[in-house]
Parts: C-alpha cells; sequence; structure tokens
C-alpha cells in the first residue's frame, strides 16, 4: 500500500514538474540534452545495438535513454522522471532497512526526488546525472543489508548497481562510489563482521559489469577533462599561474555563495536561469521566467556572469523538517545524519568556505600537501549539495 501510495503521488507530482512537454511534439529546453530526433524509430535501435557492439557499454535504463520505448519523443520527458522516481525509491528503500516507517521512508524519498539541484538539473539536459541517480541511490540501501543479511541478491545487486551508475557520469560517480565504499566499512563495523565473501562476490560483479565504463573514463574522459582545463576554459583573466592552479580553480568554479543559501528556503530568490534560449523562449510564452542574477557559476575573479540552469530551492517543507529532526531526534542512532549534513554544507561553500584550507595555507604547509588539502575541499564540495542529506535528516523526524 505505501509502494502504490508513493507511485501515484510521485506520478502526479512528475506530471506538474513537467506538465506542458509531455506531447510527443513538443520538447523542453535542455541545451545538453538532443530535443530534436529526426531518424526513423528503427534507426535508433540500430544505433543503440553498435553503441554496445563498439564499446560495450549497455545498462537497463538505456532504453530509456537510447529512445528504444514505443519514441525517442515518447522518452524524451519520462527518462528523466523515471531516474529521479528511482532515486526517490532508492531512498526509501535505504531508510525502511534501516527502521524507519513507511510514511518517514517513502515521505523522505519524495522530499529527495523534487529536491534542488538534484532535480532540476533536468533543465540542463545533464543526462549521465540522472543516471546515476537511477541506480546509485540504491547502492547504499544494499550495501546496508547486504552486511547485516548477507543474501545472495543483496551482493549481486550492489556490484551491479554500482556499476551500472557509471557509464555516463564517471566523474560525480567516483565521488559517490567512495561514499557508498566508506558507508560500506561503517556498516561493517557497526555489524562487528566482515563478509568477504559477499565482498568478493559484490567486486566481481562491479568490475566485470563496469569495464567497459571504467576504460571510457580512463580513455577518453579525463583526457577531454585536462584539456578542458589545461584551456582555462573557466578562468576569468590571468588567475592561474600554473597547472595546479588551474585545476583547483576548475573544480571551485562551482562553489556555493554562502549568501545563496537563503535559496534553500526562497525559491527563485536570485532569478531562474542564465540560459539565453530558456530566458528567450520564456519571454516569447510569457511564463515569467527571469534571469539568474547570483554569483553562483561564476569564473574566478570575473566581475559577472555565470551559468546556471537549475534552482538550488531544497523545499520549505523540507528544511523545517531538517530542523525538527535536529531538535528532536539527534539521540536517535542515526543522528550522525545531522552532522554528515553540516559537514556537507560548509563542504559546498568550496573555495569560498573552504573546509580546513585556510589553516593550513597559514601553517605554511609545502605545496603538494596544500593542493591535496584543496583537492579535498574541492571533492567535498562536489558531494556536498545538501539537497542530498536534508530529506534523509527530514526523514528521522518522520519516524
Amino acid at each position: 500500500m505505501s509502494f502504490a501510495a508513493f507511485t501515484a503521488v510521485f506520478a502526479v507530482l512528475a506530471a506538474f514538474v513537467f506538465w506542458g512537454t509531455w506531447s510527443l511534439d513538443v520538447a523542453p529546453v535542455m541545451p545538453d540534452d538532443t530535443i530534436v530526433h529526426p531518424m526513423a524509430y528503427a534507426d535508433y535501435w540500430a544505433k543503440s545495438l553498435r553503441k554496445f557492439l563498439s564499446s560495450g557499454k549497455f545498462i537497463p535504463s538505456d532504453i530509456l535513454w537510447d529512445g528504444l520505448l514505443f519514441s525517442p519523443y515518447f522518452c524524451q520527458e519520462l527518462k528523466y522522471a523515471f531516474s529521479l522516481y528511482c532515486a526517490g525509491l532508492g531512498l526509501a528503500y535505504f531508510l525502511h532497512g534501516r527502521g524507519l516507517s513507511p510514511l518517514a521512508s517513502y515521505g523522505a524519498g519524495l522530499l529527495l526526488a523534487f529536491c534542488g539541484y538534484w532535480a532540476s538539473l533536468f533543465s540542463a539536459g545533464h543526462g549521465g546525472w540522472f543516471v546515476w541517480m537511477t541506480y546509485g541511490v540504491f547502492a547504499f540501501g544494499l550495501a546496508d543489508r547486504a552486511v547485516r543479511k548477507g543474501k545472495l541478491r543483496h551482493w549481486l545487486l550492489l556490484g551491479a548497481c554500482a556499476a551500472w551508475g557509471s557509464f555516463y557520469q564517471p566523474d560525480l560517480w567516483l565521488l559517490f562510489t567512495a561514499l557508498t565504499g566508506l558507508y560500506f566499512v561503517w556498516c561493517c563495523v557497526r555489524e562487528r563482521t566482515f563478509p568477504w565473501k559477499g565482498a568478493l562476490l559484490a567486486a566481481a560483479v562491479f568490475f566485470v559489469i563496469g569495464a567497459p565504463s571504467f576504460r571510457s573514463a580512463l580513455v577518453n574522459d579525463l583526457k577531454g577533462r585536462d584539456a578542458q582545463i589545461a584551456a582555462g576554459e573557466t578562468v576569468a583573466g590571468a588567475s592561474a599561474v600554473d597547472e595546479a592552479e588551474k585545476r583547483w580553480i576548475f573544480v571551485t568554479n562551482w562553489s556555493l555563495p554562502p549568501a545563496e543559501i537563503a535559496e534553500f528556503f526562497i525559491p527563485r530568490l536570485n532569478g531562474d536561469t542564465s540560459c539565453p534560449l530558456t530566458l528567450s523562449i520564456g519571454a516569447r510564452a510569457g511564463t515569467g521566467v527571469r534571469p539568474y542574477t547570483g554569483a553562483l557559476g561564476r569564473p574566478k575573479d570575473a566581475p559577472q556572469g555565470n551559468y546556471r540552469q537549475h534552482s538550488l530551492y531544497v523545499g520549505f517543507v523540507t528544511c523545517l523538517l531538517a530542523l525538527a529532526g535536529v531538535v528532536f531526534g539527534w539521540r536517535k542512532p542515526d543522528a550522525r545524519f545531522f552532522a554528515v549534513a553540516a559537514v556537507f554544507l560548509c563542504g559546498c561553500g568550496g573555495r569560498l568556505l573552504p573546509l580546513f584550507v585556510g589553516a593550513v595555507l597559514r601553517a605554511g604547509l609545502s605545496p603538494r600537501l596544500r593542493l591535496a588539502v584543496r583537492r579535498l575541499s574541492a571533492c567535498a564540495r562536489q558531494v556536498a549539495s545538501p539537497d542530498r542529506v536534508l530529506p534523509v535528516c527530514s526523514g528521522g523526524v518522520w519516524h
């Protein structure tokens, strides 16, 4: 019953979010995704087969992402909605496994599914991120169940989900997989056991399924990223004096200005988007879309200009529930999530509110160590969006 209610509520909310674009002759503005599909339907099957034969890449959700279900236009919005659905379901699976009630588990799942940057990045067409969330959130719940229960299906699915999430967003996937590994270690410590046979089985499944993705990431993706950094595409003026500084600027250009935390509670505080196409269409259609005037996504030392196509609005109710969870639930066993949320919130600041960086620089340590600490701070910023933690905290108060 709880699952059916979750699915029904999600369907209504997803229909509202994508309202006006479900028609097969209309597509939302997604600058980094293909929204025009001129080929015949059968050709998309052939294209998907060629991709598999050339790279070995295929995951279950490619049925949607390759446009194989009925037509590419039918899959255009459905693939994003399905990913959000899986992410919410994955969080509910995790929380229910930790003993939370169905209301708390599925409620937090809904809050996550439609939360801030997590959900609204579909407006940029960043499909790789949505492919990760389809599988990656489940990995946390599977790690918990695998350690506690040790069933074969949990180990098999843990390896598979961790690998499937890597295929189209290897950078963020690597960071989240590291977090999944740390959580697995914590589960072993908590349960005072290390099921090495199951861990080896999950690792074997992980490497067998993920091999094509790992090879592509090492051979292609890293070279492209290094070329982008070397070209200084995200550097304003002459700020970067060496390669290390360029990398530091590149990985922290999306640091969250502390003043913009207010948008967690107040939607559209600094406008909507900096995408010219969205603004142009919005003006003609009279949708009320406004230019983004904040500082998020602005290159270092640039006086103005940025690139933002998503919302930071976590949700007023979500934030209130998370705050109530801190006040009333801090004594519960999983209260560590509150501390994690606080650390991640600081990590979001990146170079604007760096973790430990100031202390290290004042201590005058070696340049190599300073760079290592800077990169750790950058990694924290990449994985730290509070919209990935606050729904977990809010679930605690419902419980």
